[in-house]
């Protein structure tokens, strides 16, 4: 008897075969982080979250629009609460107890975005929640005087919730505000395309029933943009985790991050249908090379561990000729040391 564990999943509509001579500029929730960092450790041209971590259409389409504008944020915008300074459109991990620390970090990494947003290939979004947290009437007033009550927040940092009012982005909002930003970021650079997907991270804090209304809402948003826009592509990340995997082992203990498998799952479906075949070769010797460069020998001085680094050593420099715009600065150093 056949048993079928899992639905079978379409291949997507995507006219591109992704290859080393891509940039990818991503920008979103969490999981932003792991499609970043599994392209960076394959060596491929990436920027992610410039502003750290973004959950709601609003922040990232705030962030998007001014990149593309060449607006930096003023160092008049940051505020001090509990001993830190803190910017309501930047994660907490650019707040510092130093007012000019807090700003440079800012200001360099708006910097960077500015520059790289220009060259990227991709512009990988990835939406976290429809919800938009915006400053109340409950707020001290030094800290919205500068923005007025209704102003969104990229990161509430740990302040009161009663300095707070949650929204709910109707959908047209979510469309409108992502069609606008695509649209501003095309004007810097108009041979930009757009990937989009939603997290299949679950906000539980929402409730079960709010997390759901929420990712309703992103998924109907995002495939209108899809349908009448030719630029704009999706990721099927959201549906990989909750209707395929389907099951709570493929998460961490708290029942709301995929796990490790997971988020493997994802990306390598990533790779296999967005990527062309020949990508998908050098994706493998790479891993290979990156695999045997964070080996650790017991013994580094035996003649086998030798072998071994010469061996790859000469991986590496074929590696190099294919692909010569690549850091093998690392590797090189490694496999021919002495």
């Amino acid at each position: 008897m056949n048993l079928n564990w899992t639905i079978a999943f379409p291949r997507p509509y995507f006219p591109f075969e992704l290859s080393y001579k891509d940039q990818f500029f991503l920008i979103g929730s969490c999981f932003t982080e792991h499609i970043g960092k599994f392209l960076q450790q394959l060596k491929f041209k990436v920027t992610q979250n410039p502003a750290g971590i973004l959950f709601d259409p609003h922040s990232i389409a705030f962030h998007l629009f001014n990149w593309a504008r060449g607006i930096y944020p003023t160092s008049e915008e940051l505020f001090l609460d509990n001993e830190l300074w803190h910017h309501w459109k930047y994660h907490t991990q650019f707040s510092s107890t130093n007012f000019h620390e807090s700003y440079q970090k800012i200001y360099d990494a708006s910097h960077q975005a500015i520059l790289f947003l220009k060259q990227s290939t991709w512009l990988v979004v990835t939406l976290g929640s429809s919800y938009t947290y915006k400053l109340d009437e409950g707020i001290p007033v030094e800290h919205y005087q500068k923005f007025g009550v209704g102003y969104a927040v990229a990161n509430c940092h740990k302040c009161p919730n009663t300095w707070f009012q949650k929204y709910l982005n109707p959908i047209h909002e979510t469309y409108q505000l992502l069609n606008e930003a695509f649209n501003e970021v095309l004007k810097v650079n108009p041979k930009i395309r757009f990937l989009v997907n939603i997290s299949p991270v679950r906000h539980l804090r929402d409730g079960v029933v709010e997390n759901n209304r929420s990712k309703a809402r992103l998924l109907e948003a995002v495939h209108q943009l899809v349908e009448n826009r030719k630029d704009t592509f999706y990721l099927p990340s959201y549906e990989l985790v909750i209707d395929v995997l389907r099951d709570y082992r493929f998460y961490d203990l708290d029942k709301a991050h995929p796990n490790y498998e997971a988020t493997q799952w994802v990306l390598n479906y990533f790779v296999e249908h967005y990527f062309s075949k020949e990508c998908q070769e050098q994706i493998k010797k790479i891993q290979d090379i990156i695999t045997a460069y964070h080996h650790q020998p017991r013994n580094p001085d035996t003649v086998a561990h030798q072998q071994f680094l010469a061996s790859y050593l000469e991986k590496t420099l074929q590696m190099q000729k294919v692909l010569p715009d690549l850091d093998w600065g690392n590797e090189l150093r490694y496999f021919g040391r002495e």
